[in-house]
């Protein structure tokens, strides 16, 4: 029996049908859409509620009067800890914006230096199969940034990873960066994970951001993997 899964999507406009349409044909999805944060945050103390995706549209709060980029970044970093330490709606919780290549580029870097799991591209520019693509990451709690907007993020002098054969990285930096790549860890993860301080951990992210001559864990999360 497929499993029904659940997406809370919080936006100041309507639902983008390019989201549902596919998917609620074989009853598959289940949408709850949410005209403002205030209203998610008693959704997140409802023992009773189950999502598996929350979608914050940052391009739809950003473009009302009186919200700027500092507002959303603070809010969605508040959200992020919220979600980590409230139990009941499940460790499978991912918490993602939505974005297009006209969101404002500073909104989407400062969105990026949150603990988000990635960027759920809306808009006309991409297809239903890029729509999906970032769905399945999402719902397998996976960090994920589509194409083209990893495109406008990037630096235009960019080394790659794969073609950096002369960068040289120790076991637990190794360990670190396929963290922060593959499932957008924050400090506080990393840590865990590894068993070690989170002192230690920002350590080791200076050494590899200066390694690879970019500036913040966004630059270094976009590279090409090798």
């Amino acid at each position: 029996m497929q499993t029904k899964r659940h997406i809370t999507y919080v936006s100041p406009t309507q639902i983008d049908n390019n989201i549902t349409n596919k998917l609620t044909n074989n009853n598959s999805t289940e949408f709850l859409h949410l005209l403002s944060l205030l209203d998610l945050y008693p959704k997140l103390s409802d023992q009773s509620f189950i999502t598996d995706v929350i979608m914050i549209d940052i391009e739809g709060f950003y473009n009302i009067n009186g919200i700027g980029i500092y507002d959303i970044v603070n809010t969605i970093s508040t959200l992020c800890k919220s979600i980590s330490n409230i139990k009941n709606i499940g460790h499978k919780t991912t918490l993602v914006a939505t974005a297009d290549t006209n969101t404002n580029i500073t909104l989407l870097k400062d969105i990026l230096t949150t603990d988000i799991k990635g960027i759920y591209p809306r808009g006309p520019e991409f297809s239903i199969n890029e729509k999906e693509e970032a769905l399945i990451h999402f719902f397998n709690g996976q960090y994920f940034i589509p194409q083209k907007i990893q495109s406008i993020l990037r630096p235009k002098k960019q080394h790659k990873i794969s073609n950096s054969t002369d960068i040289q990285l120790t076991p637990r930096q190794t360990q670190i960066l396929s963290l922060i790549r593959n499932r957008g860890a924050s400090n506080k993860a990393i840590a865990k994970v590894l068993n070690i301080t989170e002192s230690t951990v920002k350590l080791h992210i200076t050494s590899i951001l200066k390694k690879f001559g970019v500036r913040n864990r966004t630059q270094l999360a976009l590279f090409k993997q090798p």
